[in-house]
């Protein structure tokens, strides 16, 4: 396992995501969502972050689809914003962290996606995002 210091952290190596719960509160975040696909639920991945983070009040999304569209971006923006997350957990390949970085944006910064179309630079920050490869 290593810790590698960028402007947040990665953790690298099997059984990191143990540590989710510790990140998250070493971040100062209490509500985060979980944002993954339908097959990493149904194979009990997404149970093993719930796991991880059990006493840390979660909701999960797996409606991400591969090559994620707007449309599926926006329901995942909706979910962010009914809900009053402070975080974001992106458990799964591409297509779930794609969604979760874009929905991140979105929820912050509003708009639409056509809106953030290159070049596009922020100031500001998203919400923040732990992402859990699988």
């Amino acid at each position: 396992m290593a810790s590698i210091a960028l402007p947040r952290r990665m953790l690298v190596g099997g059984g990191t995501v143990k540590q989710t719960a510790s990140l998250l509160l070493s971040m100062g975040l209490s509500k985060p969502l979980i944002v993954s696909d339908a097959f990493l639920a149904n194979s009990g991945t997404v149970d093993k972050v719930l796991q991880a983070t059990k006493g840390i009040k979660c909701d999960v999304f797996t409606d991400t689809i591969p090559d994620p569209t707007t449309d599926s971006v926006d329901l995942c923006r909706a979910k962010i914003e009914s809900g009053d997350f402070d975080s974001i957990i992106a458990v799964g390949g591409g297509s779930p962290m794609d969604t979760a970085k874009a929905a991140a944006v979105l929820s912050v910064h509003k708009g639409k996606m056509s809106d953030y179309k290159a070049p596009v630079q922020f100031d500001l920050p998203s919400l923040p995002i732990i992402a859990v490869r699988y």
